[in-house]
């Protein structure tokens, strides 16, 4: 059984960083999933098939664009070629508790989401943003995912801390500046 420390060295060796940071900056396009008004986006991410946490939602918008400061940070997994590790990140429409009581999914409606794994998740350089298109999930009837339209836009960096990297390329409020010229555009 290998030592913290030497896996450590293993992961070094293969230029893998110890632990990842998600940031869900802005979506585009997403479906109306609203009767009266439009959409109240979240974001629910899953590491490796396990709930590491969730935006907070927007209220009614297609283009929600969520705070550059709420990360989400993980271990990179068991496997030292990272092969391993998946991150899913789905994207609901906020529904009142209510909703639940009716027999709606206690998520909300399904939006959209991308999974990252492999190479996705550990380009050959430490810190990078990218827009994804939103996909359906492969175990629900297609006519369950009808509102699924629209792209993501999540940031992520590789560190060797438990802790988000202390330098960032762009700045938060690059990135919030970013985002929202996006949408004026």
């Amino acid at each position: 059984e290998a030592t913290a420390d030497e896996e450590e060295q293993e992961y070094s060796e293969v230029g893998l960083p110890l632990f990842l940071t998600f940031r869900v900056l802005d979506a585009k396009d997403l479906a109306k999933a609203d009767t009266f008004g439009e959409s109240d986006p979240y974001c629910r991410l899953l590491w490796n098939g396990l709930e590491v946490g969730r935006t907070h939602h927007v209220d009614n918008t297609h283009h929600p664009v969520w705070e550059p400061t709420q990360e989400f940070t993980v271990p990179c997994g068991t496997r030292i070629d990272g092969e391993g590790d998946e991150m899913i990140v789905q994207v609901f429409d906020h529904d009142p508790s209510g909703a639940i009581l009716a027999g709606i999914s206690a998520n909300g409606d399904f939006l959209g989401q991308v999974v990252l794994r492999g190479e996705e998740l550990y380009p050959p350089y430490s810190m990078f943003k990218k827009d994804y298109m939103l996909g359906m999930m492969s175990n629900r009837k297609a006519d369950n995912q009808k509102l699924v339209q629209g792209e993501i836009s999540i940031q992520i960096s590789g560190h060797d801390t438990p802790g988000p990297p202390e330098s960032d390329a762009m700045g938060l409020e690059g990135l919030a500046s970013e985002s929202m010229a996006s949408f004026e555009n």
